[in-house]
């Protein structure tokens, strides 16, 4: 058998093996791609690991050097070229961020609408819907039975609002001590009716399965110097 005018040799058939293996590969990782569209962080490492050997294979037949420098995620920079580049940029991209470390796209949907809406299932005293608002990893963490006994016996003395809720603080963050969000957490200053002064709720929100879930809710009375009374509340 020849190739170019030329009987194949050793280099050849180890050539030809990478090119093959490389590509048999990419399409086991195609497949399981669309098997497992949310792989764990292990199945993910396993996946980079094959696919930037396969790059690495396909990539040794492909015409022209590619030269490479990339900063270690810790110390120090690799330089490389030809196919160990390749091998480099796919190992030390990720694309797949959101999916791997648990992050999710921020929601179309508006945050603050979601928050007060739950303030209003919350002022109704509707503790099994408002319950249902939250993210699946706070409801199996906290029963309803648990959840309606903390938050009735906090929010029911104070009685029907009436003024509030008013925005007084927001902030977004992508990600809390133990948790990736991302996040969006309202805080409101109301009156009422079972309690003297002005009192504060704050919300937060975080983003699960494409739309917004609640992830905490606490309430405590607005007191100086670490909160600051609205002037519309006088």
């Amino acid at each position: 058998m020849k190739v170019t005018g030329r009987p194949i040799d050793k280099k050849d058939l180890e050539r030809y093996a990478i090119f093959l293996f490389g590509v048999l590969f990419l399409c086991v990782i195609l497949t399981l791609l669309v098997a497992i569209p949310k792989p764990t962080l292990a199945q993910f490492f396993a996946f980079r690991l094959t696919l930037a050997l396969a790059a690495a294979g396909v990539g040794a037949f492909i015409p022209g050097f590619m030269h490479l420098e990339q900063p270690l995620p810790h110390r120090g920079l690799i330089r490389c070229g030809g196919a160990m580049a390749l091998f480099a940029a796919v190992w030390f991209g990720n694309p797949a961020k959101f999916a791997i470390e648990g992050i999710s796209p921020p929601p179309t949907a508006d945050a603050r609408e979601f928050l007060e809406h739950f303030l209003s299932v919350s002022d109704k005293d509707d503790m099994a819907a408002a319950y249902d608002m939250f993210s699946q990893r706070e409801r199996s963490s906290v029963s309803l039975a648990s959840f309606s006994e903390l938050v009735g016996n906090v929010r029911r003395p104070l009685g029907n609002r009436v003024k509030g809720p008013i925005l007084w603080n927001t902030s977004n963050p992508e990600e809390i001590p133990g948790r990736k969000g991302p996040f969006v957490f309202n805080a409101y200053q109301s009156t009422f009716s079972g309690r003297t002064g002005v009192w504060v709720e704050v919300v937060g929100v975080i983003a699960e399965d494409g739309r917004w879930r609640m992830h905490t809710y606490t309430l405590q009375p607005c007191i100086a110097p670490f909160c600051q009374q609205l002037e519309s509340l006088n």
